[in-house]
């Protein structure tokens, strides 16, 4: 997993702290009242990598466990409580063509996707598909449409789970290595 810009995180966790009356910015704290109204975002990204075997035919499906745990220790990292989350959502997300390099072959970029769909579950939430991609053609990078950009009540569980199911057409000659990226914000009240 790739983590956002350091000095963005460090900026905004000096706030946060300052807001919530920590020490840690030479004892100084914001403790005021406007500090409890202002409005604040942490940006991160989630990748994973996941494989579509040539040889077997249906679907493939990629479960990406541990996905509010994650996001949960980037709030952590930027001195954010959970309590102040306002809003989560998904702002960004890409599919990966990693390899293998070939050419003028299936599974040589991403042409062979029919359909990918991107799922958020967790054991306190039904399940819901949050983006898609609908035949991406011969590139080896495409975005995902997303359709329920805000997945705050998932977010809550750390159990939260992203899910992709792959429907490739035709099936690729070998096994192809793709990466998911998930570029998400959290709107926090510090």
């Amino acid at each position: 997993m790739r983590r956002g810009s350091e000095s963005t995180t460090a900026l905004r966790r000096g706030i946060a702290l300052a807001c919530l009356g920590v020490a840690g910015l030479g004892g100084v704290g914001l403790t005021g009242a406007g500090c409890g109204a202002l409005p604040a975002t942490v940006e991160d990204t989630l990748e994973y990598e996941f494989a579509v075997q040539g040889s077997l035919g249906g679907a493939a499906t990629g479960r990406f466990p541990g996905a509010g745990a994650e996001i949960a220790k980037t709030l952590e990292n930027a001195g954010v409580p959970q309590d102040r989350v306002e809003r989560v959502r998904i702002v960004e997300a890409t599919l990966t063509h990693l390899g293998p390099a070939c050419s003028g072959q299936v599974g040589c970029d991403l042409a062979f996707v029919e359909r990918l769909e991107l799922f958020v579950e967790s054991p306190a939430h039904p399940e819901a598909r949050v983006a898609a991609l609908d035949r991406p053609g011969a590139t080896q990078r495409a975005p995902l449409v997303l359709e329920q950009a805000e997945i705050t009540p998932y977010v809550t569980d750390e159990s939260m789970t992203l899910r992709a199911s792959l429907l490739p057409n035709p099936r690729p000659l070998q096994d192809v290595q793709l990466r998911l990226t998930v570029r998400y914000q959290v709107d926090v009240r510090i």
